[in-house]
């Protein structure tokens, strides 16, 4: 994974733990560590593919399934950037509910 994907992947990966439900606590480590890489990441070749990969994947799999590859034309570096920073606010605004979320948790596990 290049550095410039790697953000793309922290995001990826910490929203597929959310919707599971599952370690909540990597997912703010995840969503910490991906905020300090948006700059390069909007700069990586695949960047626009990057930053929707829910959104592209049936066409993707489609065009896998017959041996090529989705054709997606470059979004401007403005657009990309507003869809991460939309990201980053949101996500600003969620963790603190997945801190609550842990520490309520924590205290229910103690408890028992």
């Amino acid at each position: 994974m290049t550095m410039r994907c790697a953000t793309y992947r922290q995001v990826y990966v910490a929203g597929k733990f959310v919707k599971k439900g599952v370690a909540l606590s990597s997912v703010v480590e995840l969503m910490d560590q991906a905020m300090t890489g948006v700059e390069v990441a909007l700069s990586a070749p695949a960047a626009t593919v990057a930053v929707q990969p829910e959104e592209l994947g049936d066409a993707r799999a489609r065009a896998l399934a017959q041996g090529g590859t989705p054709d997606v034309p470059d979004a401007p570096r403005t657009a990309l950037s507003g869809c991460c920073g939309e990201g980053l606010k949101i996500w600003r605004a969620s963790r603190y509910l997945i801190w609550i979320s842990l520490r309520m948790l924590r205290s229910a596990s103690v408890a028992q």
